[in-house]
């Protein structure tokens, strides 16, 4: 099982379905090859440079930390959803309480649907909070997801990072 990212005062948590198996293996958070989420990071300037996920500690010192809906590892979102349980729900739960991030960001419509039991409005900025933070929902970085480009991923990407740049000036003020 993956170990949190998480301190207090983080501007963004992402939060994804679930560890996959490669992930679970070697320890870090989007291990795979074919996951875009570091590519992605770097290229949105959400993190100054590019990270490999064996740098995943890292990102407590660019204020962004890592969770996820349901702890256990499978081979995909399919499993997850047999695995989630109403304790993944409330851990996550009290995280977000007691971490309290400036905004919660869902990789992929599936890990929001399966902590809030419905699909999110569109992709992007959510209208609802949760404890206080903005909730944004971005097409999920895995290779799995064909649906979008590296391009329109980045996009979403470039979104929350303008985005989290406007809400988190002024939650500072």
């Amino acid at each position: 099982m993956l170990q949190d990212i998480l301190r207090k005062k983080l501007k963004v948590v992402f939060v994804g379905i679930n560890p996959g198996l490669r992930s679970d293996k070697v320890g870090h958070y989007y291990a795979h090859h074919t996951n875009k989420f570091w590519q992605l990071l770097a290229d949105s300037n959400l993190t100054p440079y590019l990270l490999t996920s064996k740098q995943d500690y890292k990102l407590t010192d660019f204020e962004i930390g890592l969770t996820d809906v349901v702890r256990q590892a499978s081979r995909g979102s399919k499993e997850a959803e047999k695995l989630l349980s109403n304790e993944n729900l409330t851990q996550l739960n009290e995280k977000i309480r007691k971490f309290s991030p400036k905004m919660i960001c869902f990789n992929g419509k599936k890990a929001f649907k399966l902590f809030f039991c419905k699909e999110p409005e569109k992709l992007g900025l959510q209208s609802e909070k949760m404890n206080s933070a903005d909730i944004f929902v971005l097409p999920s970085s895995s290779g799995t997801n064909t649906k979008f480009t590296y391009l329109q991923k980045l996009e979403y990407y470039k979104e929350l990072k303008k985005l989290s740049k406007e809400i988190w000036k002024q939650k500072e003020a």
